[in-house]
């Protein structure tokens, strides 16, 4: 019965683990910031296209959101 629960469990919360992303993909950051004449806008163009660059990474990086005016479905 407890490996039921565990394995309940554990499938509740890999659902809920791969949900629609919260944030901006690298592409998105990437191509959204190319041309922002700003310190932080070519900064996260750079972070967006690099490709050392996660997606968890990208999906954290509000700043670029407002600073490249990002829009996040």
């Amino acid at each position: 019965m407890k490996s039921l629960q565990f394995a309940l469990a554990f499938a509740c919360v890999s659902i809920l683990g791969c949900g629609d992303s919260a944030g901006p993909t690298c592409e998105q950051i990437g191509e959204s910031c190319h041309d922002v004449q700003t310190d932080l806008g070519q900064e996260c163009h750079e972070f967006g296209e690099d490709a050392a660059t996660t997606e968890a990474q990208c999906q954290e990086r509000d700043d670029c959101v407002e600073e490249c005016n990002i829009t996040v479905e």
